[in-house]
């Protein structure tokens, strides 16, 4: 995830803003030891011994939210957070055209450069 150029600035618009997000197998096997609390609120999907969970969804009714809810002003869940979430973004053009404002902490993106941009 981290590149030259980037550091979080820990303001939440991916948290907020970029949707649909995802929880691998591994996430979910994280959530039930670090989070339980995750588990009462995401949607598990079996595909053989493999699972994955729909992360965005609202926890009082089930249904799938346009933010995270894990993330009020800071993200609750920091610690056990997915793995989708852990490597964002995941190069510097996603980054760029997702309007990641840990770029170059918040210069102008055309000053940043990886090499592979």
């Amino acid at each position: 995830m981290p590149f030259p150029g980037f550091e979080c600035t820990d303001c939440g618009m991916c948290c907020e803003e970029l949707g649909g997000m995802t929880a691998t197998e591994e996430d979910i096997q994280r959530f039930e030891e670090e989070a339980p609390e995750v588990m009462d609120t995401i949607s598990v999907f079996h595909y053989g011994d493999y699972r994955s969970a729909d992360l965005w969804m609202d926890m009082d009714t089930g249904e799938e939210c346009s933010g995270c809810p894990w993330f009020l002003g800071n993200c609750l869940i920091y610690e056990a957070r997915p793995a989708v979430c852990r490597n964002y973004p995941e190069t510097l053009d996603h980054a760029k055209a997702s309007g990641c404002r840990g770029l170059n902490n918040g210069q102008p993106i055309q000053e940043v450069s990886d090499g592979h941009a």
